[in-house]
């Protein structure tokens, strides 16, 4: 059976190999993969196999999705209960399914970026794809990384944010704002309260 599989020429889709973290995300269905949400304490990694198979319902609670996994290692380290998942810096099948189901059973979606080039596009495409809240994607907390931030510059931001205020302020700044930085990390693992308005519009509109 696996030899024949092997041997076919149309592309198999990958349902194995990559995943989502999701921590702290309350399920509340009976099937499997709500059982292993609910009895662990740390992140869990679903497949897109997961997902598709015995997808879990999920709780009404704000899911914050992040893009690199040592946010939900820092979540742990501080304890945080906020309902959290992670992508891995970049959009995949299991990404897409995820928040497809999100979607689906109306739980509201945030998502936070590093501020950088590919950041900033991915979080724009989960914004208009899946009408995610952008969160920790602020001026305000670029100013405040400043100086501390990564030293690797800017380089180039993408043409639909080059003339809003967040862009300005990173160019000013000349530099990448990760996730990782104290500003970022405190205005993510903050549990959701108000809305914070995502990307400013552009200056002078």
């Amino acid at each position: 059976m696996i030899a024949r599989t092997l041997n076919r020429s149309t592309p198999i889709a990958d349902r194995l190999s990559s995943t989502v973290l999701l921590h702290n995300v309350e399920a509340t269905g009976d099937g499997p993969i709500d059982r292993r949400l609910r009895d662990s304490n740390a992140p869990v990694a679903l497949t897109l196999l997961d997902l598709t198979i015995s997808p879990p319902t999920l709780g009404p609670a704000p899911l914050t999705v992040v893009e690199n996994p040592s946010i939900l290692e820092e979540a742990l380290t501080r304890g945080s209960t906020q309902p959290l998942a992670c992508t891995s810096g970049q959009l995949r099948a299991v990404d897409h399914t995820l928040f497809q189901l999100a979607l689906d059973q109306g739980v509201p979606l945030r998502y936070a970026g590093d501020l950088d080039t590919a950041g900033l596009q991915i979080a724009a495409t989960v914004q208009q794809t899946y009408g995610a809240e952008l969160v920790a994607m602020e001026v305000a907390l670029v100013r405040q990384a400043g100086e501390t931030a990564s030293a690797i510059p800017i380089g180039f931001l993408p043409e639909a944010h080059s003339g809003t205020e967040l862009g300005q302020a990173l160019l000013t700044g000349g530099r990448i704002v990760y996730q990782e930085h104290d500003a970022i990390l405190d205005r993510l693992l903050t549990p959701p309260t108000t809305h914070h308005p995502p990307f400013p519009s552009n200056s002078g509109s």
